[in-house]
């Protein structure tokens, strides 16, 4: 199975801190499109994959973030689960995560480190370069895209 870089968003979106408060990126889900830049030996992944999916977040003041990605037709659900513990409120949050991708038959869970530089675009989106350890497997690169979703986004 492909893993998913779920966490690029989440970690994206667990902390930023752009030059005003109005360009704040506010709680909600996002479209994420998720793009792993670079993969050590031993990941699933490798550069120049790429995957979408749906980050719910719950503002800057949240240290938490929830990532779900879709894997082709077969009922298989990536999921992320972020935990910020450091630079929450920053450009640059870092912490925790676990991983696990579901089917109707079981599935598989991974946990790790991960940092993140955000660039907020504006009040509804923003790109967040994201650096992932799975404990004891690899590293990965991620670099994920983020549009709040929803009605009335300008």
């Amino acid at each position: 199975m492909m893993r998913t870089r779920l966490c690029l968003a989440g970690l994206a979106v667990l902390a930023a801190t752009p030059a005003s408060a109005t360009d704040l990126p506010k709680s909600g889900a996002y479209a994420a499109s998720i793009y792993v830049s670079g993969a050590s030996n031993g990941c699933v992944d490798y550069a120049g994959t790429s995957y979408a999916g749906v980050l719910n977040y719950g503002g800057v003041d949240d240290n938490h973030a929830g990532l779900r990605v879709p894997l082709g037709a077969s009922g298989v659900i990536s999921i992320q689960a972020l935990t910020a513990k450091a630079g929450v409120g920053t450009l640059a949050p870092s912490g925790t995560f676990t991983w696990k991708i579901t089917s109707g038959q079981g599935g598989q869970s991974y946990s790790g480190t991960w940092s993140a530089r955000l660039s907020v675009v504006d009040s509804v989106s923003f790109v967040a370069d994201i650096t992932e350890h799975y404990n004891g497997i690899c590293t990965e690169d991620l670099t994920v895209s983020l549009t709040r979703v929803g009605p009335h986004q300008t």
